[in-house]
């Protein structure tokens, strides 16, 4: 915390101890404000936010004077077991469900009547309805996901955002040349797009209205044939209600994630679909329709499965009542995760939902809940039938106002858990790192890093062989903090993230590390850069934005270099026996999405944004041609 936080905080505390509480800050409205929800074009780090809006509130109750201190002997260590999926019995069941959420504004919870308590065997089958140039960095081998910008390896996808379309770039020439594009329909919004076998899939959303709320928005998956990019032809595409949350692609099968907020003012008991969602304007059949395992959830989370050569069949769907959270897809099973604060807990807890899939088909398992909460999608992590979980562990909202006279750092600690197929819990550690939350982890087969921060930076490794048995084996304490980790050659751990003070913990810059984890017992920090006057990078909050590639030697990642000026900074970085070496700094400016990235074919590099496309020799890394997209019509 800098100094002019601590000021604004000083602030805080010394009006709280003058100034009455507003009515709409007492905790039986607090509950009401935090459920409140902006929904934003581009999500970042759910569990974390939110964290932060609690903390801030935090503060505002900070000094009033509420004797109870929250202790390690209050948790409940059986409470974390798996729970079983509450079934849908009718659309009168559901629309009671919806009408009990409206008026408990406490937390309790809105099951008051019994529902079916076993989970379905098999969802009903619905049919109504290389090494030449780079791809994505994608969270889990083998499991592929949307990005802005793609290649082939002869021509440059790119989503020139301004003008909201996909433009069809060749690099085959002398001179790059646009060939085709793409241009959605009026009131349709391209979020990202996936290229596999010539085909292209482009998800869309749609609304009447940009305000319009997301039990009235859909979401698209257009199936493009772009084998003649001057002659795209769409060979099909599914509709599903709610906001575009993310997709994944498996053996040319798409899971298509979205969430459909239930709207009181808009639900018409005769209407189901004014509280149920739709695929392919068809309700979703109430088999597939489960309640949530938190006490209360006014959306769901929707899925669709279809098969890209016949875009237009929904293969299986599921739509699960829940809140926001992550979402995490493993090589065979979907997790859907939440932050919950029960008020019988005395620390906040992260809900587990687990889904499997396979050729299309769903399947709802068990469900488990574990202490704390997620910093992102990189902090769970299923490996050879486990799931293993890093969490930061917080008082609950409850005990945190009513509890203390003042916020004491230390009530908070990390954890991590090992789950078995059933998501019960089989291992865990707890209990780590007080007063600091997790801000960084990589699970590598039977071994995890994770890196947590209040003025130094602990880098844990975890011996994970004994899913039973759990084991810190490592701590490495440097100033600052890794918020993105990923494995680099030779028993190299790369880190991004912010240097920082070792007495105060006040950030500074930008900064790489390159950790030695050959020996896990003993990682070290071998070597570091520093980025100065960069305060955030594209790499803490979208992994896809990082170019990686340990066989070329190239580390690509832009950085806000000046908050005034609205400059962002592409760089390429190389590796060696005397660390970083930057070999590309890229100028570019923030207006409009501001996103950059960097992709490469042979030995060509393409730096690409809203504004154009630049490309360099990838071994001198000099400029060879620079264009705006007018320029490449």
């Amino acid at each position: 915390m800098d100094e002019r936080e601590q000021e604004i905080l000083d602030r805080i505390k010394q009006q709280t101890r003058q100034e009455a509480v507003p009515e709409s800050l007492h905790p039986e409205n607090i509950e009401k404000l935090l459920a409140t929800k902006v929904k934003k074009r581009r999500k970042f780090r759910p569990a974390y936010m939110y964290s932060l809006t609690a903390a801030c509130l935090l503060l505002v109750f900070a000094g009033l004077g509420y004797g109870y201190s929250v202790n390690e002997n209050m948790i409940d260590k059986e409470s974390a077991l798996s729970e079983e999926s509450l079934t849908v019995d009718s659309y009168d069941q559901l629309y009671a469900y919806f009408e009990r959420y409206q008026e408990y504004g406490d937390g309790e919870s809105v099951l008051e009547f019994d529902a079916d308590k076993s989970t379905p065997s098999e969802s009903a089958n619905y049919t109504s309805s290389g090494d030449q140039h780079s791809t994505t960095n994608v969270r889990e081998k083998g499991v592929g996901e949307a990005d802005i910008v793609l290649t082939d390896g002869k021509y440059l996808y790119v989503l020139a955002e301004n003008d909201n379309e996909i433009k069809i770039i060749d690099t085959t020439g002398k001179k790059m040349k646009e060939k085709g594009n793409i241009k959605p329909e009026k009131n349709k919004y391209i979020f990202e797009f996936y290229l596999q076998d010539e085909q292209l899939i482009v998800i869309y959303s749609k609304a009447d209205s940009i305000y319009a709320s997301s039990g009235k928005m859909q979401t698209e998956a257009v199936v493009y044939n772009v084998e003649k990019p001057n002659d795209i032809k769409e060979v099909g595409k599914v509709s599903q209600s709610g906001d575009y949350e993310t997709s994944r692609l498996v053996d040319d099968y798409l899971y298509l994630f979205t969430s459909y907020y239930v709207d009181s003012d808009d639900m018409n008991k005769k209407d189901h679909s004014t509280y149920v969602p739709t695929i392919n304007d068809e309700l979703i059949p109430l088999e597939c329709i489960v309640y949530p395992t938190v006490p209360r959830a006014d959306q769901y989370i929707v899925i669709s499965s279809i098969h890209i050569n016949k875009p237009n069949q929904v293969i299986d769907q599921q739509a699960i009542l829940s809140n926001d959270g992550l979402l995490y897809v493993s090589g065979q099973n979907i997790y859907m995760t939440e932050y919950v604060n029960d008020d019988k807990e005395a620390y906040v807890q992260t809900s587990i939902q687990k889904v499997s899939y396979e050729k299309g088909k769903l399947r709802k398992e068990k469900t488990g809940k574990v202490y704390g909460y997620l910093e992102d999608s990189f902090s769970i992590d299923e490996y050879d039938g486990h799931l293993r979980l890093v969490t930061t562990v917080e008082p609950t909202y409850e005990y945190s106002w009513w509890s203390r006279g003042v916020i004491n750092e230390d009530d908070g600690s990390n954890a991590l858990y090992v789950l078995d197929e059933k998501l019960s819990i089989v291992g865990r550690i707890e209990g780590l790192a007080p007063g600091e939350r997790v801000y960084s982890a990589r699970f590598m087969g039977d071994m995890s890093y994770f890196v947590t921060f209040r003025e130094v930076d602990p880098l844990f490794s975890v011996d994970l062989s004994n899913p039973h048995a759990p084991k810190i084996i490592g701590e490495l304490k440097i100033p600052g903090f890794s918020e993105y980790l990923h494995p680099y050659l030779d028993g190299k751990l790369l880190g991004i993230g912010m240097d920082a003070d070792e007495k105060t913990g006040q950030t500074s810059d930008v900064k790489l590390s390159m950790f030695d984890i050959s020996d896990p017992t003993n990682v070290e920090e071998v070597h570091k850069h520093n980025l100065l006057g960069a305060y955030d990078s594209s790499a803490f909050y979208d992994y896809k934005s990082v170019l990686i590639d340990g066989r070329k030697n190239i580390i690509g990642f832009s950085v806000d270099a000046n908050a005034y000026n609205s400059i962002r900074k592409y760089y390429i970085f190389e590796y060696g026996k005397d660390g970083f070496v930057n070999r590309l700094e890229v100028h570019r400016s923030t207006e409009g999405r501001g996103e950059i990235r960097g992709l490469y074919i042979g030995e060509k590099l393409y730096i690409v944004d809203e504004v154009g496309v630049i490309s360099y020799n990838l071994n001198t890394y000099e400029e060879v041609e620079r264009a705006t997209y007018k320029q490449l019509q």
